[in-house]
């Protein structure tokens, strides 16, 4: 990320602010039982910092009748310890230029825009902190926290879940970063296997798609999935010629969200 892209009176108020926050949580807090920090980002332009412990190794379902099933959550926060929260002029401005938007093109692109600065602004903040402290972010409007929906900021980059075993595991960290429900009833499933499934809307976008690949043997752990649906999505040409390559045996229906 560039640093030119960030504002340094932006960069120098965020620095401040975790700069506090981190001295604090040091104080208080043991940094081995503690050892990263997770930043809110908040839609209206306010961030905050919580230590955090990551619940090694990241859980997912690993049959379908695991589906229906509570999963244990990805981070843990220390009973009671209160997170401020603190309003970052920039990125309110961002949120009241978002709001002001009417074009959807306009919108998912002010989105998207607003972003990358934003975590800019936070990777540059955090420079100079300590090299071992992993420092990592994640969009507070959303009611998912799981991995697949963080971005990092500094420090050791939190680890990958294991290597996916089953079709419900692959299909439900997509659900997960599509802020989507995980449980049977999210899709078609005949003699144990998911045959169909529906990322329908703006949440799924290209990063969603990315998620399969790397996968070990992802044609074979999606043997029997016939057709996936991407209507109304931000996915582009990019995922579906990788779509069709490596699950040629899945039907994809698609359309665009601006079209």
């Amino acid at each position: 990320m560039s640093a030119s892209t960030a504002k340094p009176e932006s960069v120098k108020e965020v620095h401040d602010f975790l700069a506090n926050e981190i001295q604090r949580i040091g104080k208080h807090l043991s940094h081995g039982e503690w050892p990263t920090i997770l930043v809110g980002v908040g839609d209206l332009g306010e961030i905050s910092a919580s230590p955090c412990r990551l619940l090694l190794p990241f859980h997912y379902p690993a049959t379908v009748d695991d589906l229906d099933k509570r999963s244990p959550d990805h981070f843990d926060f220390p009973q009671k310890w209160k997170s401020p929260w603190k309003k970052i002029p920039e990125f309110v401005e961002q949120h009241e230029i978002f709001s002001s938007l009417e074009d959807k093109a306009e919108s998912i692109l002010a989105s998207e825009q607003h972003k990358q600065t934003r975590i800019a602004v936070l990777q540059d903040a955090c420079a100079a902190f300590e090299s071992s402290l992993t420092i990592f972010g994640i969009e507070s409007d959303t009611e998912t926290w799981w991995e697949v929906n963080t971005f990092h900021i500094s420090g050791p980059r939190i680890p990958a879940p294991p290597a996916p075993v089953s079709d419900a595991q692959i299909l439900a960290r997509l659900c997960r970063h599509t802020h989507s429900y995980v449980g049977k009833s999210r899709f078609e499933i005949e003699d144990g296997v998911i045959t169909e499934v529906d990322f329908d809307g703006a949440d799924t976008t290209d990063a969603t798609i990315d998620l399969l690949r790397g996968v070990p043997n992802l044609k074979d752990l999606l043997r029997g999935l016939k057709r996936m649906s991407l209507k109304h999505t931000l996915v582009t040409e990019r995922s579906l010629k990788f779509l069709e390559r490596d699950l040629p045996n899945v039907v994809i229906e698609y359309s665009h969200y601006l079209k």
